[in-house]
């Protein structure tokens, strides 16, 4: 995504890479280290999935 944004206010060709079908999740820093800091004071071992489990396509 950064190299698309780079591309777009510098005036370049826009490139897309792969097929276009690429996808992202985002999440707020602070959500991020809210679950980090939830994590590590919690009792459970084994694996978390903190990530944001909505995504949006790549332009």
């Amino acid at each position: 995504m950064y190299y698309f944004v780079n591309q777009l206010y510098s005036g370049e060709p826009l490139t897309v890479q792969a097929p276009g079908t690429q996808t992202r999740s985002f999440c707020y820093v602070s959500d991020m280290v809210d679950g980090l800091i939830r994590l590590m004071e919690g009792e459970n071992t084994g694996p978390i999935n903190i990530g944001n489990p909505g995504y949006i396509r790549d332009p």
